[in-house]
């Protein structure tokens, strides 16, 4: 059943949805001049997402680098998933964290539907095939990209102190490609979504800053 209440679409979300409604391709607008214009029907263009835009529209790369999602110099960054942006198979070379704020959605991973529920934290592996995405207006999801070394190295003291985790992420993750994933079931925590919040606001004050510098 739908949850009634969801946040109002974003502007680039109104604008995905009225190409997924009026079957469009994403690849039917990839100029940045076509990008603003048909954004702007909507409201405010969201600039900084053309070069996701243009990456999704045409399908590549189908492998992403630390690079792509995390900018250069930092160690993590953080997006609210836009809904009804279309989904295709990819990898990454970077640990990708995946909050649920309100579904249920679903992951396809390495070809089988991993379900997903409201406060579900999933932890995906580098070069783990997936794809995902949010055809409805309730889903709310939030993903986090961390680089490989800094996952790491942030873990690295509560793998020692846990030996299930430890096991799990070393032999598992490193090591094989049997698991490739975790998924945490925390009930939606409100902790968890203050520190979300948090993190989006303060990448938002660090590329406003960028960006004046």
């Amino acid at each position: 059943m739908e949850n009634i209440n969801y946040a109002p679409l974003t502007p680039l979300e109104m604008g995905y949805k009225y190409l997924f409604k009026h079957n469009l391709p994403l690849a039917s607008i990839l100029s940045q001049e076509d990008y603003e214009k048909f954004f702007a029907k909507f409201g405010e263009v969201d600039y900084n997402f053309y070069k996701d835009h243009v990456a999704w529209a045409l399908q590549s790369p189908a492998q992403m680098f630390e690079d792509f999602m995390v900018e250069k110099g930092w160690d993590v960054s953080i997006m609210h998933y836009p809904r009804y942006l279309p989904y295709y198979t990819h990898t990454h070379k970077y640990f990708e964290i995946y909050y649920v704020r309100k579904g249920p959605v679903s992951q396809i991973i390495n070809d089988v539907e991993v379900p997903l529920e409201p406060g579900d934290i999933l932890i995906m592996a580098p070069s783990t095939k997936h794809k995902f995405s949010i055809m409805n207006d309730f889903g709310e999801v939030y993903m986090i990209g961390i680089r490989t070394s800094t996952f790491s190295t942030t873990f690295s003291a509560l793998m020692q102190q846990n030996e299930l985790l430890s096991d799990f992420f070393l032999k598992e993750l490193f090591k094989t490609s049997s698991i490739s994933y975790l998924i945490l079931h925390a009930d939606n925590d409100d902790k968890i979504f203050h520190v979300i919040r948090e993190m989006i606001e303060e990448e938002k004050k660090i590329s406003k800053y960028l960006q004046m510098t």
